[in-house]
């Protein structure tokens, strides 16, 4: 489900509610074992996120600091443990997000020369208007004291990436070990990316342009069928639960927001565009909901309770540079008009009230 239907959106917004049906609370059901690591505290019990898994350890309750190393030890003595039983692994790693601070001897390892050389510090610049992220830049950037280059930071952002491959790869040379891996269905997805600079915007993840929104999803199919097919329709991380249920060969889910890849694996074309959707922003007056069909993507932006629509041709402009809403204002009321049958005009990220993370009282 969208967020926007499923009415959790952790941080303090509340938590899963008990009525949504999880696919850990699926495969339970159908007899699988669920297991899970996770190293940040939205993904705990504390906020309904629990629901299906039998097993699993959270390391760090405060949800810093975790490392990713743990949660590949964690994925691995679970596997070790496996027989011919099915299961649901759910491994979640946390250390390509900001701060970008990797483990030796990943460290640096993009970097040569000194970071801190003389020169104009960049959190004078990262702290300034000149930088387009407006809250929380004073403390975001501590990491950053010192630094007068800003390569440094993107380089130490691809050695987390790196970093977490390579326990990725750990995981599953642990399936070969075990013989499982032949049988597994693995799908490797991203909550979102990363600004780098781009859209005036750095080392965070504001705002619903494509380098935040456009993340990886890598599946492999049991038996290793569709092996290196590439797709290039346009897809969402909603369709990963009706994908798996029918890989699994289990029931179809009604009221599902996503579909099932099965057919664009296939190579079928869709009887109809696919519409895709972010949001982004929790005050009434202030958000951004986006709607992409086809080659447009509208980005229609809340500012003190005004409209203001912007609208890109993703094949010609990727790097969306160039609004072209005032010259294809047919194609802005269209998107509005199926962006407002998604979302409501005035509300923020969800149709419902949040609930209150368990254990913690309204006074907290």
């Amino acid at each position: 489900l969208l967020p926007y239907h499923h009415g959790y959106l952790g941080n303090l917004n509340g938590r899963l509610g008990e009525d949504k049906v999880t696919m850990a609370e699926i495969l339970a059901e159908a007899g699988y074992a669920t297991d899970a690591c996770v190293t940040i505290a939205y993904l705990t019990h504390v906020y309904g996120m629990n629901q299906g898994f039998q097993t699993g350890q959270k390391y760090d309750d405060d949800g810093s600091g975790e490392s990713g190393r743990q949660v590949t030890a964690h994925g691995r003595r679970f596997l070790a443990a496996q027989n011919d039983d099915p299961f649901l692994l759910l491994l979640h790693y946390f250390d390509v997000h900001a701060p970008y601070t990797p483990p030796e001897p990943y460290d640096g390892m993009y970097y040569e020369g000194d970071p801190r050389a003389p020169g104009t510090p960049i959190v004078d610049f990262l702290r300034s208007d000149a930088n387009h992220l407006v809250k929380g830049r004073d403390q975001l950037y501590d990491w950053l004291e010192g630094v007068t280059d800003h390569e440094y930071a993107i380089r130490q952002y691809a050695a987390g990436v790196t970093f977490v491959d390579d326990q990725l790869g750990q995981v599953i040379a642990e399936l070969k070990t075990q013989g499982l891996y032949e049988e597994t269905c693995i799908v490797l997805v991203s909550d979102h990316g990363e600004h780098l600079g781009e859209h005036g915007l750095h080392y965070t993840h504001l705002y619903p342009f494509q380098e935040a929104i456009h993340v990886p999803l890598l599946i492999k199919w049991p038996g290793n069928r569709h092996a290196g097919r590439i797709v290039d329709e346009p897809v969402s991380t909603l369709d990963i639960l009706p994908t798996l249920l029918e890989i699994l060969e289990l029931p179809p889910r009604e009221g599902l927001d996503g579909r099932s890849l099965q057919s664009v694996i296939r190579g079928e074309i869709p009887a109809e565009p696919r519409l895709l959707v972010a949001e982004q922003g929790a005050e009434e007056r202030n958000f951004v909901k986006v709607l992409i069909e086809g080659p447009w993507k509208l980005m229609m932006f809340r500012v003190d309770g005004e409209y203001y629509p912007s609208l890109y041709h993703l094949p010609s402009d990727p790097g969306e540079l160039n609004d072209v809403a005032q010259d294809h204002q047919d194609v802005v009321y269209r998107l509005a008009y199926r962006m407002w049958d998604v979302f409501d005009e005035e509300r923020p990220l969800t149709d419902q009230e949040p609930l209150l993370p368990r254990g913690v009282s309204e006074e907290t």
